[in-house]
């Protein structure tokens, strides 16, 4: 039992579940445009994200230093480095405008995680950019990427997805941030900072409402993708409804982002039934 508790933690602190999150909703997008793309561009999905999130979360010499260099840190480090073999091997499969972008959403990662400036201050640590910086990576990595070499997808259309996954990962994120707000630095002008818990839940219920109808406006009439967003959005809704400031362990960092799995899932079952 405490080996199956350590591996889940590693699991999750090596940032392998946000991974397969972004991986499964690139393929799901993919799929419901019918372009879907090689097993290699998901891989270097997975692996790119596992990169970030720990370049992230480890970013500063000084802060991994602090937190000591026992058995589940070292762990934590021998993922990212064979997350980079990874990364590298899955990159040079890609096309080369596919590369240009990801080198720009890396950038995005960069000034995210690294102090610039007179001030020292990453885009993470100022204030309002966090959440949307997030989503916006997030939306451009699972619509955006995958089409580059074989856009035919009108402007329009390829913009409106982008922006309706953008807005779910805003909301999935809002669960974080209510988690966060005691730990938050005030100067982070989160939105439960600006506006309480409970109108954070209200924003986040009609973003999730927002994703529902963008969906149903633009999904042709795809029964399996409508009926697996509709469910998906409702459990996201039901999480928001449920997060407090003490959250149960691994709420937010498992099952909320779970969701993009959960939507993957459903809409495979739904291809199936219908």
């Amino acid at each position: 039992m405490q080996f199956l508790k350590n591996a889940l933690a590693l699991y999750i602190r090596a940032s392998l579940h946000v991974g397969l999150a972004v991986s499964a909703l690139s393929h799901l997008f993919s799929q419901h445009f019918q372009q879907t793309a090689a097993p290699s561009f998901y891989l270097f999905v997975f692996f790119a994200t596992v990169v970030s999130y720990n370049f992230a979360k480890f970013s500063a010499f000084q802060h991994l230093r602090s937190l000591g260099f026992h058995l589940t840190k070292k762990s934590v480090l021998l993922v990212q480095f064979v997350a980079v073999i990874g990364l590298v091997i899955t990159c040079l499969q890609l096309a080369i405008s596919q590369i240009l972008f990801a080198g720009i959403l890396g950038l995005f990662t960069l000034l995210y995680a690294i102090p610039l400036g007179t001030n020292k201050q990453n885009w993470r640590n100022s204030a309002y950019l966090k959440i949307f910086i997030i989503a916006g990576v997030w939306a451009c990595t699972v619509v955006v990427l995958p089409l580059i070499p074989i856009i035919n997808m009108e402007l329009r259309r390829l913009m409106a997805y982008t922006a309706l996954v953008f807005v779910f990962t805003l909301a999935s994120t809002l669960v974080f941030e209510i988690r966060d707000l005691n730990k938050d630095d005030v100067h982070l002008k989160t939105i439960p900072q600006l506006y309480g818990v409970m109108n954070t839940k209200i924003l986040g219920v009609f973003l999730y409402l927002f994703v529902i109808l963008g969906i149903g406006f633009l999904n042709e009439f795809n029964t399996a993708f409508w009926y697996a967003s509709i469910l998906t959005s409702v459990m996201g809704i039901l999480f928001l409804a449920f997060a407090d400031i003490k959250q149960p362990k691994h709420y937010a960092d498992f099952w909320v982002e779970s969701l993009p799995i959960f939507w993957w899932l459903l809409y495979q079952l739904g291809q199936w039934y219908y």
